[in-house]
C-alpha cells in the first residue's frame, strides 16, 4: 500500500517521500527476503477550498407525478451522509506516519517501458498477520514557490500554499499524503498533479497569524413595476490582517454569480480591483500586506429577475 509524505520548512524545495507499507497473508513468515515493488495505480484535513462558479437559472416547477414521496429526500440525504462517514472513517483509520525523519536508504529504480521497478535495499522480514513493514521507495526534491491564500466566502482562514510545476510531480495519479510543516504534523491532503495545468497548488496548512473575515453588509430588495422585475442588491466585505511580523503577499479568491438564463440579469457593482473572469464570475486579488497592516475588500452586485419566478443556483 503506497504512503506519501510532504515535508517543508516553508522556504526551500518540498521533500516528497514515497513510501510503501508491505504486508502479506500467506500464512507463513518471510525472513530475510529481497523485495521489489512495481508501479501501478496508487490510491483531507485543512485544505484550501476550490472556488467554483455560481450560475443562476429560473426554477422549473416539477409536475405532481414527478415528486418524491414525503421523506424520500431525507432518506437519500441520510444515506449519502452515512456513505461520507464511512469514507471519512476509512481515511482516518490509515496508520499515522512517524513524526521524525527516517534515514532509510531509498530503493534502486529500474524504469521499464510499461512499469517501474523499485528494488528495496538489503533484506527484510515481513511477518504473517502483522501490520507489515514500512519501506522508503523514493524521495523527490520539488522546487516550490510559497504564497498565502484564502477563500473568505467559504472559509474564514488563510492557508500556506506551495505552488509547483506538475511536471515535477511524477506521481501518475492523485494520492493522499501526510504533510509535515517544520517537522510538525499538519494533516493529510489529496495531492493531485493536475498535469493539464501550468501549476499545482499544495495546501500545507492554516496560517494562524493572518486573520480573515467575511460578512454580508446589505441585501436590498426592490420591484420595478414597469418591467415586472424583482431586483436584489447584495454587498459583502472581506477583511484581512497580517500579524506574521513580516511583509506578505496574499492571493484572495471569491466570486460573483453568472446568469445562465436570459430572464436573469447580473450587474457587477464593485470588486475592489479584482481580476474577474466574465465567463464564470471568479474573482482574484493579489494583495501585498505589510507587517501589522489591515485591508478591506468590497464586492457588490445586483440580480434582476421576473418577480413571479424563483432563482435556483448551480455550481
Amino acid at each position: 500500500r503506497p504512503l506519501h509524505e510532504i515535508r517543508t520548512d516553508g522556504e526551500g524545495p518540498l521533500a516528497i517521500r514515497m513510501r510503501a507499507n508491505i504486508s502479506q497473508s500467506t500464512g507463513e513468515d518471510w525472513k530475510g527476503t529481497e523485495i521489489s515493488l512495481f508501479s501501478g495505480s496508487p490510491n483531507s484535513a485543512g485544505t484550501l477550498p476550490q472556488i467554483q462558479p455560481e450560475y443562476l437559472d429560473i426554477r422549473q416547477s416539477a409536475p405532481a407525478f414527478g415528486r418524491r414521496a414525503p421523506g424520500a429526500a431525507n432518506t437519500m440525504m441520510m444515506k449519502a451522509m452515512a456513505d461520507d462517514t464511512v469514507c471519512m472513517e476509512e481515511s482516518a483509520a490509515a496508520p499515522m506516519l512517524a513524526m521524525g525523519m527516517m534515514s532509510q536508504a531509498a530503493a534502486a529504480v529500474d524504469q521499464g517501458e510499461t512499469s517501474t521497478e523499485y528494488k528495496l535495499p538489503g533484506k527484510r522480514d515481513v511477518l504473517k498477520g502483522g501490520e507489515g513493514t514500512v519501506a522508503d521507495v523514493q524521495v523527490l526534491s520539488v522546487p516550490a514557490e510559497y504564497r498565502i491564500a484564502a477563500v473568505p466566502s467559504q472559509d474564514p482562514s488563510a492557508y500556506l500554499v506551495a505552488v509547483v510545476k506538475p511536471a515535477d510531480l511524477p506521481l501518475g495519479s492523485a494520492v493522499e499524503a501526510a504533510v509535515y510543516y517544520k517537522n510538525s504534523y499538519a494533516g493529510r491532503i489529496w495531492l493531485d498533479p493536475e498535469y493539464e495545468k501550468d501549476e499545482t497548488e499544495i495546501t500545507l496548512g492554516r496560517e494562524e497569524r493572518v486573520f480573515v473575515g467575511h460578512k454580508e453588509l446589505r441585501r436590498k430588495t426592490s420591484t420595478t413595476l414597469l418591467k415586472g422585475q424583482k431586483v436584489v442588491e447584495y454587498s459583502f466585505e472581506t477583511s484581512l490582517r497580517n500579524e506574521t511580523g513580516k511583509d506578505i503577499e496574499m492571493l484572495v479568491r471569491d466570486r460573483v454569480p453568472v446568469s445562465s438564463n436570459k430572464e436573469i440579469e447580473v450587474d457587477v457593482l464593485e470588486t475592489s480591483g479584482a481580476e474577474r473572469i466574465a465567463e464564470n464570475g471568479l474573482l482574484t486579488w493579489r494583495i501585498k500586506l505589510a507587517a501589522g497592516e489591515s485591508k478591506t475588500l468590497n464586492t457588490a452586485y445586483k440580480v434582476s429577475r421576473p418577480k413571479d419566478k424563483e432563482i435556483v443556483k448551480r455550481y
